[in-house]
């Protein structure tokens, strides 16, 4: 992880697009084409995938433009949502045969990873890049705290938070397909949001696809505006 006031930018060691790049941006006008050149040559030289995150208080106001003059491309799109915890229902209705559980064990990990990658559909190769994330650390020692849904003994959905400077994160939220709308998502980021608010925190922070901004309203968030991300093109075979 590299921080500076100006920017920020990650690369976890796995080809994840989305753990890698410039994740906070506020350049000046005058600065930013020679800064975007040099992060984008660094990544490119240790083989990294670069994205960047473009937010609605990044600087300068036409960074998008700037990137995809330096060869970026759009990427992906998602809604920025938060919400005061105190406002949070406090309980929600648990679908007949569900059981929510917090992953304290690395066999629990096991079922939440794939409950996961089902959900997000991410193929075995993917999954196998990202489980390298969440078992770095036993999830009894991890700052993130990972909730399960089961739905008859079956993982079934995701979510996690964790601790960030004013609010709690929420994210990694799925559903596998077999059990859509049965409420499932709904109760299990209600465990993670009321888990949040127990440890201290007063607003919790997510993004949110189409699909999941329904389930996020319900549950007290409001929208702040899309982030946006741009990457560099996958380079040939």
């Amino acid at each position: 992880m590299h921080e500076e006031p100006a920017l920020t930018w990650i690369s976890t060691g796995t080809r994840i697009r989305f753990y890698n790049g410039v994740i906070y941006t506020r350049l000046a006008p005058e600065d930013a084409d020679g800064v975007i050149a040099a992060v984008t040559a660094k990544f490119r030289e240790r083989g990294w995938l670069p994205a960047w995150w473009v937010m609605p208080n990044s600087r300068p106001a036409d960074l998008a433009q700037r990137l995809s003059a330096h060869g970026y491309t759009p990427w992906d799109s998602d809604l920025g949502m938060a919400a005061d915890l105190a406002a949070v229902p406090d309980a929600v209705p648990l679908p007949a045969g569900v059981t929510i559980e917090r992953v304290r064990t690395e066999a629990a990990l096991g079922d939440w990873l794939r409950a996961f990658g089902d959900g997000f559909g991410v193929p075995e190769w993917g999954m196998a890049l990202y489980a390298r994330l969440p078992r770095g650390v036993p999830p009894s020692q991890s700052l993130f705290r990972y909730y399960l849904a089961r739905a008859d003994g079956v993982p079934a959905g995701s979510a996690l938070w964790f601790p960030a400077r004013n609010a709690a994160v929420v994210d990694e939220i799925a559903t596998v397909p077999a059990v859509r709308r049965r409420g499932i998502a709904t109760a299990v980021t209600h465990a993670a949001l009321k888990d949040a608010q127990t440890a201290g925190y007063q607003t919790a922070v997510l993004v949110a696809s189409k699909a999941g901004e329904g389930v996020y309203r319900r549950l007290g968030f409001r929208s702040y505006g899309r982030r946006h991300i741009y990457v560099w093109p996958q380079p040939s075979r």
